[in-house]
């Protein structure tokens, strides 16, 4: 089987897309310094696009995960219910009315 890649792109000027980069990796938590084990405040090892990378990634697993776990509900509620279906054929019922 052959590897595959997904590769998504943004371009345009850089003083719009850094910017923009930065505020994304912001909204999920990045921040540009963060603080030492002193407590001083220092650059932020991770770097704002390592932060976008991240939260794309988990975005796209979610989506899968989400996707599969519907499909796997689908069908055992299929599962469910046919078996009920079948275990009710067997039973008999009466039903009277006084």
């Amino acid at each position: 089987m052959a590897n595959k890649t997904i590769t998504i792109s943004i371009t345009g000027p850089e003083e719009v897309v850094t910017p923009s980069l930065n505020v994304f990796a912001m909204q999920y938590g990045w921040e540009a310094e963060v603080k030492d084990e002193k407590g001083d405040m220092v650059p932020n090892p991770t770097t704002a696009s390592d932060k976008a990378k991240g939260v794309l990634r988990g975005f796209i697993i979610d989506s899968i995960k989400a996707y599969n776990v519907g499909k796997a509900q689908d069908v055992s509620r299929k599962s469910a219910m046919d078996q009920t279906d079948t275990a009710v054929e067997l039973t008999v019922m009466t039903l009277e009315l006084t």
